[in-house]
């Protein structure tokens, strides 16, 4: 499956974050999330065709995982 390629990344504070960015959900280790908007509240989605139903809103203090070229053939972007 698709969601088994993500591994590594680096431990961010919310609040660094820009829209476009992959990060682990960190409620759910093997969801990806895409950064939508950022301000008081950072609001992140799936990025996964089948998570992209799934949304959260981060503190920006909260540490994150950045996950980069998380693009695959089932990303809601569809971009590989």
């Amino acid at each position: 499956m698709a969601k088994s390629l993500y591994g590594g990344g680096r431990e961010v504070k919310a609040h660094t974050l820009v829209a476009g960015q992959t990060i682990r959900d960190n409620r759910m280790r093997g969801r990806v999330m895409i950064v939508e908007e950022t301000g008081n509240q950072i609001y992140v989605r799936g990025y996964e065709q089948v998570d992209s139903k799934f949304h959260r809103f981060l503190d920006p203090d909260e540490t994150v995982i950045l996950v980069t070229q998380a693009n695959t053939e089932t990303t809601k972007d569809g971009v590989a």
